[in-house]
């Protein structure tokens, strides 16, 4: 399930484009790599 986040009005500019920018890494680098990730963990390195 995508990170969905949405920019808080209360918090500083810098806050939000930080938080859009970490969102759209996870979504766009670690969670389309979950599986693997989970299986690698499973049988180890």
């Amino acid at each position: 399930m995508p990170m969905n986040v949405k920019p808080i009005p209360t918090l500083d500019e810098r806050v939000n484009h930080i938080r859009t920018t970490t969102a759209r890494i996870v979504n766009e680098q670690i969670l389309p790599h979950e599986r693997e990730l989970a299986a690698w963990r499973k049988r180890g390195p």
